[in-house]
Order: C-alpha cells, then structure tokens, then sequence
C-alpha cells in the first residue's frame, strides 16, 4: 500500500516520497518497506537513520531523512494503522518444537 493512500485513510498529511508499505515496524524491530509511530522526538533520529521506510508523526514533529504522515492524534492514527495491516499477519501460524528447549515456538 502507497504512503499516500495510508495518509488519507489516517486523515494526516504526507510529506515526502510515495514508498510502499508492506508492514509496521517497532522501535526494536526495523524492517524495509515498513512505517514506525514514533510518539515524540526522543526515537526521531534513530528511526530516521534505520531501515523502516516511512515514519508516523504527531503534529508538530517532522522528519528531514524520511517521508512521513502527520497526524492530530498519534495514538488513534497508529490504532488505525494497525487495523489496516491486521490482514498482513499470519492468521495460521505453525507450532515447531524446539531443538534446544523443552518447548514449542510460533514460526
């Protein structure tokens, strides 16, 4: 999905390139073709210098390496940008044993 077309489901303004976007990334989990929410200026510049591709931003804060959406309400964009790639998880995950652990994982 198109930066530009997550920005008008979210009601914000797009600044920057048009990237596609595949997923949301985590402030500990940066991946390509993902957006981040970024709450206020303390995570600013290292999410500008990750992988993540696009940045959500409350008014107010704005990125100058990355393109992003502007938001009102940062918390209820990021609520809606959740929904929106609900349909991206894996729905039927697959339980695998561990080698090393007395126990299972998701893969």
């Amino acid at each position: 999905m198109k930066l530009s077309e997550i920005s008008k489901t979210l009601n914000g303004e797009f600044v920057g390139k048009d990237v596609e976007i595949v997923g949301i990334s985590d402030l500990e989990n940066k991946k390509e073709n993902t957006i981040v929410y970024i709450e206020n200026n303390k995570y600013l510049e290292e999410m500008e210098n990750s992988l993540v591709s696009a940045l959500l931003l409350p008014e107010g804060i704005i990125s100058t390496k990355k393109p992003f959406i502007s938001v009102k309400n940062g918390k209820e964009a990021f609520a809606k940008l959740l929904s929106i790639f609900e349909k991206y998880k894996n729905l039927n995950p697959k339980l695998k044993k561990s080698e090393i652990y007395d126990s299972v994982y998701m893969e």
